[in-house]
């Protein structure tokens, strides 16, 4: 979906790609040679889609966090300033690439899931189109049909079968056509890259290989930019600085969790909302290192987490809120994570392409 949106952009002024005839070997691509040419304006239209997607993106975030906790303005701030400043997201946000469209994808779908009445078929309808969208733009937006499942578990136990076929039949009626070219193409419906067809066990491993995939999980999650991710942090900005705010997110999740006083209050909307926002968390890890572990080649890039990035916004603010309610130490957590923007930006992206 995403690339025949931007076939579409590109076709309406294709003049703007001067730089149609210079393919192949004569091409340079080097960014850091004289002769790279970086004033392509298609590129930089393409790239403002990207913006316009992450705007989209972050404006859906705010009406879900204003519906659900309109009264506790320190998570709506929290989290969208994850939303905001999160380095690697920044980095892909601007970046050509369908990471933008399947993040506003899934992120509209989650919204729509809460805010929609299974009751009504339009409704159903719709978050069945958004969910078929989706999973058209990228397979890892397939996580989503578990999320569906046990949305409605929790929440609509009483319309679970009837919701829950109904959208999916509408994702399939959008989604079986391209499993079907896909067939008849590369001999699988569901297709990923010519290079990694041959899949391994994922217990065929030592632990240094699951060591190494769940450390470039973490660290690209957090802080990865480059055509394949060459541009990272020092390794002890990893550890201190995004894995102590990680380790006091989770140890504040862990409070909130153990500090349920009664049923009444373990049953309460927004508690079911954090609850299925840490499971769908969880799938999203699993299926990762799952992916990762399953081919030679172990990508395990942080950015497959981002399907679900206001869940995972969601659940590190309200971990971040657990710690303290001074509103220095709320404001600590957007400003950190912009200083290190800036720092990653100016002392590491910048002088890699313009050195």
């Amino acid at each position: 979906m995403y690339y025949l949106l931007s076939a579409g952009i590109y076709n309406l002024i294709p003049s703007w790609d001067d730089q149609s005839g210079e393919m192949g070997e004569s091409f340079e691509v080097d960014w850091k040679s004289e002769n790279f040419h970086n004033h392509n304006r298609m590129a930089r239209l393409l790239r403002w889609l990207s913006v316009l997607l992450w705007i989209g993106t972050f404006w859906v975030s705010y009406l879900f966090l204003a519906r659900f906790f309109g009264n506790r303005k320190e998570i709506i701030l929290l989290s969208l300033s994850l939303l905001a400043f999160l380095p690697t997201y920044v980095s892909n946000g601007g970046a050509i690439t369908n990471d933008s469209l399947a993040v506003f994808a899934s992120t509209l779908f989650i919204y729509l899931l809460y805010v929609s009445e299974p009751k009504k078929l339009t409704h159903l309808l719709l978050l069945g189109v958004v969910l078929g969208w989706a999973i058209l733009t990228k397979y890892n937006c397939l996580v989503l049909i578990p999320a569906l499942f046990i949305y409605l578990w929790i929440l609509q136990t009483r319309r679970l079968k009837g919701s829950f076929l109904t959208v999916i039949g509408i994702v399939a009626i959008l989604v079986l056509p391209w499993l079907y070219f896909t067939q008849n193409i590369y001999g699988k419906p569901l297709f990923f890259y010519s290079g990694l067809e041959a899949k391994i066990s994922i217990w065929a491993h030592f632990l240094p290989e699951y060591y190494r995939v769940a450390r470039n999980l973490f660290w690209s999650f957090w802080a990865a930019a480059g055509r394949v991710y060459e541009i990272h942090l020092p390794s002890w900005y990893y550890i201190f600085v995004f894995g102590g705010m990680t380790a006091i997110s989770g140890w504040g999740l862990s409070k909130l969790w153990l500090s349920r006083k009664n049923a009444a209050q373990s049953d309460s909307a927004s508690l079911k909302i954090v609850g299925w926002s840490g499971l769908v968390l969880l799938m999203l890890v699993v299926t990762s290192l799952w992916y990762s572990l399953s081919y030679q080649v172990m990508t395990s890039w942080g950015k497959n987490l981002y399907v679900g990035m206001l869940p995972i916004a969601l659940l590190f603010s309200l971990g971040w809120q657990q710690i303290s309610a001074n509103r220095y130490w709320l404001y600590s957590l957007p400003l950190l994570l912009l200083l290190t923007d800036l720092f990653y930006m100016f002392g590491y992206v910048f002088p890699h392409f313009h050195e």
